[in-house]
């Protein structure tokens, strides 16, 4: 901000308002949320590979919040194993068969769970 790197407490709300929100992140919503939340008159942001957008997203994330089936674990570190796994072996499995054992190896997916999850395809993770 102003020449200076965003601290560590307004990354972590442009990581909470923007990036755990919307599929992806335009350079210009990043501006706007500056503008609007940090009170910043002038802002340019420099280091996007592409000038225009985040190439990185959480799209992950959103399709698993929005599909309300994983609300109470989603966000939670005990589980953060188990859905690295789930998306690992979506990204590697193209037999639904394979991929539908693997998933039923992890207690605590319940059979509704398992149908949405073997329905999509999942690609990346990350959870900070």
């Amino acid at each position: 901000m102003n020449g200076k790197k965003l601290s560590v407490s307004v990354k972590q709300e442009l990581y909470e308002d923007l990036f755990k929100k919307n599929n992806t992140v335009s350079a210009k919503q990043l501006k706007n949320w500056l503008i609007e939340n940090q009170k910043l008159p002038y802002i340019k942001i420099k280091g996007l590979a592409d000038q225009t957008k985040f190439n990185s997203s959480l799209s992950t994330y959103i399709k698993l919040k929005k599909s309300g089936l994983f609300v109470d674990k989603l966000d939670s570190n005990e589980f953060r194993d188990d859905f690295e796994k789930i998306i690992e072996w979506s990204t590697i499995f193209e037999d639904k068969q394979i991929y539908i054992q693997k998933l039923q190896t992890i207690d605590w997916l319940t059979a509704k769970q398992i149908q949405f999850l073997q329905n999509i395809r999942l690609q990346g993770w990350q959870i900070i």
